[in-house]
């Protein structure tokens, strides 16, 4: 799992670099609509990429749904599994440790200037209907808490339908 660790960190620092905090139009990135409700509430277009890929002896499929870094509240869905890149079809989010063939979390993160907040995804599925080494395409649906197992934590229903492209150079395996 670090290598998923270290991708949910390096991936927002690639995306700054490509210059998301402009009011440009961004070539060749994807992109989504959010919507989310509970204790954050979020509505409206955003850019997704994802990442897939075996490096070394792992392996690491992630989509990013962000707004563009320039976002007052910046928020950020991530979806990822320490697998190649999914086919089409539906995946249930899991919870760490829970038994699953695939282990594919997803999580909801907020930051309001040095203070950030994670929501792991606690139920729901991502479906994938179209996925190619370019373009993956589907929705992503859960509810996240902050402390999972947790009646009384904060919690965050996410909704969004993405068109995520590529973010390694070439193609994504």
């Amino acid at each position: 799992m670090c290598g998923k660790r270290v991708a949910a960190v390096l991936l927002p620092l690639m995306l700054a670099a490509c210059g998301l905090g402009t009011s440009e139009p961004i070539g060749g990135l994807g992109n989504a609509t959010v919507t989310t409700t509970g204790a954050v509430s979020v509505s409206g277009n955003a850019i997704a990429v994802f990442q897939s890929g075996t490096f070394g002896n792992a392996s690491l499929f992630q989509i990013v749904v962000t707004p563009s870094i320039s976002e007052t509240t910046p928020w950020e869905i991530s979806v990822a599994a320490p697998v190649p890149r999914l086919a089409v079809g539906t995946y249930p989010f899991t919870t760490p440790g829970s038994p699953s063939p695939i282990a594919l979390e997803a999580t909801f993160g907020t930051r309001n200037g040095t203070t950030g907040t994670t929501y792991l995804a606690t139920s729901g599925e991502l479906v994938i209907t179209s996925s190619s080494p370019l373009v993956v395409r589907g929705t992503i649906h859960f509810t996240a808490s902050t402390t999972p197992g947790s009646s009384t934590a904060p919690a965050v229903t996410v909704e969004s339908d993405f068109t995520a492209t590529c973010l390694l150079a070439g193609e994504c395996q």
